[in-house]
């Protein structure tokens, strides 16, 4: 395990490239997100909805656009940690807010630890909740960078030596109760109908209630509380959609999307997977063949 403090990994030499990697359907929210990132990042690599609301914007010279035709955020941002240059991959929402303290960190960033961990807020209608605040590893090494979907993507790699970040991002997640549903309403994950998937949706709101003190989020902590648990029946049910794939016809699910697919990033990291599985180098269960059997995916309903 790597025993370096956080002020001799900031302030010492041989300072990195950091590649902020973000993934975005709102052309508003990614034109600010860019203007409070590009002077503290190497580049921004941005992984867009493909359509042609996004066809106008104007970008500096280290920001690098990747519309793309799915909606699947892990495979969305392991198109974008491909292509990243970077030592390191700052994971980023493009309705996230950061403190002025972790933005100038990014700037002296030293190659060491496998992750760097930030605190996370997130608001629900603009009041930030105590039951969702977490500290993760949001910057974390590229060839460590892989993300799969277990309803919402995250990191399976269990990360050593990880050095906290001062300051904080604050996501904002949902601006309404009308805003909450109609995006919890609109994807799904294969992953969703495992049980052991289920019983975790199920309870770990329960823990986050008790754990970290929601119930001084009052009301709304218990109202947050009851629709997670909701959610968590409604994407049991939703998962139970999603039809077993064999593994021989994975490969033709991935070459289905290569085939629709026109930009030249997103055909390039496609041929990569399906060369990958050709050489039988992503066995079962992988996760990499867990984010193939959801390529097609989204689910959107």
């Amino acid at each position: 395990m790597i025993r370096l403090s956080q002020e001799a990994l900031l302030n010492g030499k041989d300072k990195i490239m950091v590649s902020a990697v973000v993934v975005s359907n709102n052309p508003d929210n990614l034109k600010n997100l860019i203007s409070t990132l590009k002077n503290y990042s190497g580049e921004i690599v941005a992984v867009v909805d493909a359509s042609s609301k996004f066809k106008d914007l104007v970008f500096v010279d280290n920001v690098k656009i990747i519309p793309s035709v799915s909606h699947n955020f892990a495979y969305l941002r392991n198109i974008g940690t491909y292509f990243a240059k970077g030592s390191y991959v700052f994971r980023c929402d493009d309705d996230e807010d950061f403190s002025e303290d972790l933005l100038r960190s990014l700037k002296e960033i030293k190659y060491g630890p496998e992750a760097y961990l930030v605190t996370v807020d997130a608001t629900f209608t603009g009041i930030t909740l105590n039951m969702w605040r977490r500290i993760i590893p949001k910057l974390t090494r590229k060839e460590l960078t892989h993300f799969i979907s277990q309803i919402h993507e995250y990191l399976p790699v269990k990360f050593q030596g990880g050095v906290k970040l001062p300051g904080n991002a604050s996501n904002n997640s949902y601006t309404s109760w009308k805003h909450y549903w109609s995006k919890v309403l609109r994807f799904t994950s294969y992953e969703s109908k495992v049980f052991k998937t289920f019983i975790f949706r199920l309870l770990f709101p329960v823990y986050n209630y008790f754990d970290k003190e929601g119930y001084k989020d009052r009301i709304l902590g218990l109202e947050v509380l009851m629709a997670s648990i909701i959610y968590a029946f409604l994407m049991l049910v939703r998962g139970t959609r999603y039809k077993e794939i064999k593994w021989i016809s994975i490969r033709e699910e991935v070459r289905g999307q290569l085939d629709r697919t026109s930009d030249s990033h997103e055909k390039e990291y496609l041929t990569y997977l399906v060369n990958r599985m050709d050489k039988n180098i992503i066995p079962e269960g992988s996760t990499e063949t867990e984010e193939c059997l959801q390529i097609m995916s989204g689910l959107r309903f």
